[in-house]
């Protein structure tokens, strides 16, 4: 079993959560291998140098982007890794943790969620969106959990490339940097003309926020409330071009774990396309990427996901 361990999770306090709860996860999961691997570059190599090695057992030990990176490596290398027996366990060291929610006091060690019971691994979904970059070349990444294009993907690429305020708050206070880098997401973000199609559905809309979800939980306290969409499917939810005072209670509602009232509509569907005239940014995962067009589709039952 190896453990990829990323320090910079959780404003750069992994290491110490780590180190308190360290002795209680060997003792549940038995003989373990750890590495250090700062970045989804490094963990990529780690992992599949791993794999090479016969390696069958990762745990990511880190937030939701250490966890993409993880199993983005095993995707890339063996794409049916469910078949293949490979398992993947997780530790939420990160600042979010949205994989591990809702919490519960059973799933985890010293307040720390985990999923660690590789007994009962059963196949989970992974995400695919494939898109066109800046350099014009084909590319394509996984997520797990949820994706977004609009306010929530401009907030998660200013939480990841902070300021020097935002850089105290990440290293001081996690809640606090995500709470700041939302707000100014919320006050500088124009909405953005947006083409959708949505199963058989095509919509031209303009956009404040679209959502894709796995898993309704996004952005720490954020919630669209929703079921999760079933195997094979998207959650997709839209917030239009509302006004300030509506997209506040749209917010409010998300922190209650809501969603919906008027400039919202929510669909389910097998994949979905988003293009626009001018570049955009979607997030996955917490990781950001930019490009024109992009197109999200399922791979149903791809990975074995601890409980």
């Amino acid at each position: 079993m190896l453990v990829l361990l990323n320090p910079e999770a959780g404003g750069g306090r992994a290491m110490k959560r780590w180190t308190a709860i360290e002795p209680e996860v060997r003792r549940r999961v038995g003989p373990l291998k750890l590495e250090v691997a700062a970045g989804p570059v490094v963990i990529r190599n780690s992992v599949q140098r791993a794999l090479d090695r016969g390696e069958r057992d990762f745990v990511a030990a880190g937030g939701d982007g250490t966890l993409n990176a993880v199993v983005s490596a095993i995707l890339e290398r063996i794409p049916a890794p469910a078949q293949a027996g490979i398992r993947v366990g997780a530790i939420g060291l990160g600042s979010s943790n949205d994989f591990h929610k809702p919490f519960e006091a059973r799933d985890s060690i010293s307040g720390i969620p985990v999923r660690l019971d590789f007994a009962v691994a059963a196949p989970r979904d992974a995400c695919r969106i494939e898109y066109v970059d800046a350099l014009n070349r084909f590319c394509h990444c996984e997520w797990l959990i949820n994706s977004s294009v609009g306010i929530a993907a401009e907030a998660n690429q200013r939480f990841n490339r902070p300021d020097r305020l935002l850089r105290r708050l990440k290293s001081g206070v996690p809640s606090a940097a995500m709470i700041y880098a939302a707000v100014v997401a919320i006050v500088r973000f124009r909405p953005q003309n947006l083409d959708l199609r949505i199963g058989g559905e095509h919509l031209r809309v303009r956009a404040r926020n679209l959502g894709i979800v796995k898993r309704p939980n996004f952005s720490g306290s954020l919630s669209f409330g929703s079921d999760p969409p079933g195997i094979g499917r998207l959650g997709i939810h839209l917030i239009g071009d509302v006004g300030l005072a509506r997209l506040s209670l749209v917010v409010l509602g998300l922190l209650r774990g809501r969603f919906g009232g008027p400039g919202t509509r929510s669909w389910t569907a097998t994949h979905l396309t988003v293009s626009a005239g001018r570049p955009f940014a979607i997030e996955r995962d917490g990781e950001v990427v930019r490009t024109r067009s992009a197109s999200f589709r399922v791979l149903p039952g791809a990975i074995l996901l601890c409980a």
